[in-house]
């Protein structure tokens, strides 16, 4: 769950940034 929590926030991250170069 921990694991699953960590990387469900690195997506964000990640589509964050992405939305931000559009």
């Amino acid at each position: 769950i921990v694991k699953f929590g960590i990387l469900h926030i690195f997506l964000l991250c990640i589509l964050d940034i992405l939305l931000k170069i559009k």
